[in-house]
């Protein structure tokens, strides 16, 4: 998450991302992306406590 956060904020990542991954966070405004970050962290959350 943290390299994705990096290209968000329009800095240099220190681990390359693909071509996709760039085009797919260039269509996303800094909400969205704090929203899916946010509903990622849950999921995996949830899941250990089960």
């Amino acid at each position: 998450m943290g390299q994705k956060a990096t290209f968000m904020c329009g800095r240099e990542p220190n681990f390359e991302l693909t071509a996709e991954e760039k085009d797919e966070l260039s269509k996303l405004i800094w909400d969205d992306f704090l929203t899916m970050t946010r509903s990622a962290i849950n999921s995996k959350s949830n899941l250990t406590c089960l």
